[in-house]
């Protein structure tokens, strides 16, 4: 396969005049000064597969679990019970914190009380006083008319003496009030037996029935906030952080302490366009976590973002991985980073790389770089490409199955430059 050579030919004014005097030191032999090796560059690489209707690429990942919970009271008081080590498996519903519930207690009990009371007072309006209560007015009222008359005579009598100037005004008053209320107490207790021979009126049961229905809320609430004060885990996982110690006062919304599910576990990965618009054409993703060097995880994806990240612009993807076939007892700790190898079908047949590996000759036609990863050098490759599409540029010839190309940083590299992957 043909090679291109990359040079530049850099001439300035200065070195024309230097070239004698570098021509008389070299025959004077002088030692010749080194030149300093070229800066290494970073490069993203794709591997061109034996299989010449797949394409694989591989990218960064960070493990995460994919269920991930930071737990926190919905009311405010003391922890009476936190003890959580970090590290630990919890179950779903299982107790993590408590607070003093003393006092959402007694709320609630007040609550009860008050609705039983209400409930007593409206069956008693609406069948009526009992006989003995009945009895107890009508005795109630017989010394009220006796109060209310002797009152009236004594206002009359009060109102006689004024009128021949021995009583002052302020008496005189004094047996107007008196008279008056000894009367609106009198009418008072007729009614109260008036209720209690036909109990009370439709519109007053129906307001004590509304002031049950409130109370009965009121007592939900109280029972809702009593039982805010424990804290249950919401899923399987495990204690990930604690954020206050035991005896803190709480405010509500203030994280407690973080779980995390470790059995089911997920990665981010951020894809160039050329992979999403080809997302159809995944077929595998393999993950491989630097902390585990020793095993593969098969993973499928959860979903693909359809917006760019703004820093980056690239696009966000989820992956689940399988741990079913994990073959170490060492568990895959979200936080872990390593790289997830992604195959994807070549229509056609043909083999197609992203845009951004193809670079141009000064002769004009188009090539690639080539990996050499024992030497870390780059050489460049002509290849012949049929067509560009979203998917990419379609090579009809000069690649291979098994070689690396740069799929990142091409267009910054030389001939035989040293580079490093990224």
């Amino acid at each position: 396969m043909a090679e291109i050579t990359f040079f530049r030919l850099r001439l300035s004014r200065s070195l024309f005049f230097l070239l004698p005097l570098l021509a008389f030191t070299g025959c004077g032999g002088s030692q010749q000064q080194e030149q300093p090796e070229a800066p290494a560059v970073l490069i993203r690489t794709a591997t061109v597969p034996q299989e010449s209707d797949t394409l694989v690429r591989e990218f960064p990942i960070f493990a995460q679990g994919s269920k991930n919970a930071r737990l926190s009271f919905r009311v405010p008081g003391q922890l009476q019970e936190f003890d959580p080590i970090l590290g630990t498996k919890v179950h779903q519903d299982e107790v993590l914190a408590r607070l003093d519930g003393r006092d959402y207690e007694l709320a609630a009990e007040r609550l009860k009380l008050g609705i039983a009371e209400a409930e007593a007072m409206l069956k008693a309006m609406k069948t009526g006083a009992r006989a003995e209560d009945i009895e107890a007015l009508r005795s109630q009222i017989a010394g009220a008319e006796t109060a209310a008359a002797n009152a009236s005579r004594q206002l009359q009598r009060m109102e006689n003496l004024h009128a021949d100037g021995t009583v002052s005004d302020v008496q005189l008053d004094a047996a107007r009030t008196t008279n008056d209320a000894a009367a609106a107490h009198l009418e008072t207790l007729k009614t109260q037996l008036e209720k209690a021979h036909t109990g009370a009126r439709a519109e007053e049961i129906e307001a004590m029935e509304a002031k049950i229905a409130g109370l009965n809320v009121d007592l939900k609430i109280a029972e809702n906030k009593l039982g805010d004060t424990i804290l249950k885990a919401p899923f399987d996982g495990v204690i990930a952080e604690k954020f206050c110690d035991n005896h803190e006062t709480i405010v509500p919304g203030a994280a407690i302490v973080e779980i995390v599910d470790i059995d089911s576990m997920e990665a981010t990965v951020n894809l160039p366009e050329e992979v999403v618009r080809r997302r159809e054409n995944i077929e595998t993703l393999v993950c491989r976590f630097d902390s585990l060097p020793d095993q593969t995880f098969p993973a499928t994806v959860k979903e693909i973002g359809r917006t760019p990240r703004r820093e980056n612009l690239s696009y966000p993807m989820t992956i689940k991985v399988d741990m079913s076939q994990a073959k170490s007892t060492e568990p895959l700790l979200s936080g872990m980073v390593g790289t997830v190898s992604i195959t994807l079908k070549s229509p056609g047949g043909e083999i197609i790389i992203p845009s951004s590996a193809l670079v141009s000759a000064e002769t004009g036609a188009s090539a690639v770089w080539l990996f050499d990863s024992t030497g870390s050098k780059v050489t460049a490759r002509a290849v012949e490409v049929s067509a560009i599409t979203d998917a990419g540029a379609v090579i009809s010839g000069g690649l291979s199955g098994g070689e690396t190309i740069v799929t990142a940083g091409a267009r910054s590299l030389e001939e035989g430059q040293p580079v490093r992957l990224r």
